[in-house]
């Protein structure tokens, strides 16, 4: 009897200090991401044609189980798009085209879920907190806040390093610029000379792409 359960014990702790072994915590990472993105305003009147921006940064994601973490980090990810306005003088009517920039510096606040394996199925989803640090608006701009998603594959390449592979999305659920009146304080408004009649109070951000990640464990 004193066998067996000696054997147990041992077992027990044989099994214990294999999943510990196994199971890793720490992760870092960088990555570099491409697509669609955009800049959604309340302008009826314009013709808006999403560009290509993308972003890099670096994440760090704590597993607190083989199948879940929590993700961090900050990321610089840059927006961009087209717009057409075609705006009426007393003479004639005149065909404006620009292109929009906004840089934001992103933290992400996100839940990790991955499927076990080698290669595994990985899930990422959560919210982003972004800073404007560059606009091609000459008018003052807010802190956005941004659902994000993001799903692949997940391919081990040895025990210390992961390639993730994947899309990701992000939609930003507040305005970053607000103003009173386009026609004074938009660089859309300075490039007609004014001549653009109209209220700009919403720009809200989007983007839909490629991300590839590098993960290193510790």
């Amino acid at each position: 009897m004193k066998t067996i359960i000696l054997f147990v014990i041992l077992l027990l702790y044989a099994t214990a200090a294999f999943s510990q072994k196994e199971f890793i915590r720490h992760e870092f990472s960088t990555f570099g991401e491409t697509g669609i993105t955009g800049l959604k305003d309340n302008i009826p009147s314009n013709t808006k044609t999403p560009l290509f921006g993308g972003g890099t940064g670096i994440g760090y994601t704590f597993f607190f189980h083989p199948q879940w973490g929590i993700y961090t980090g900050a990321e610089i990810m840059f927006y961009k798009i087209s717009v057409e306005e075609s705006a009426n003088t007393s003479n004639n009517t005149q065909d404006i085209s620009l292109t929009e920039n906004l840089t934001l510096l992103q933290i992400p606040l996100m839940a990790q879920f991955q499927t076990r394996g080698k290669n595994v199925f990985f899930l990422l989803g959560g919210f982003k907190l972004g800073f404007p640090v560059h606009t091609s608006y000459d008018i003052d701009t807010k802190n956005v806040y941004i659902f994000s998603g993001e799903t692949g594959m997940k391919w081990k390449l040895n025990y210390r390093f992961s390639l993730y592979t994947g899309f990701y999305g992000d939609i930003g659920l507040n305005t970053v610029i607000e103003t009173k009146d386009a026609n004074e304080d938009s660089e859309l408004s300075q490039s007609s000379g004014g001549i653009i009649d109209g209220f700009l109070k919403k720009k809200t951000v989007g983007a839909l792409g490629l991300k590839v990640r590098l993960g290193f464990h510790l």
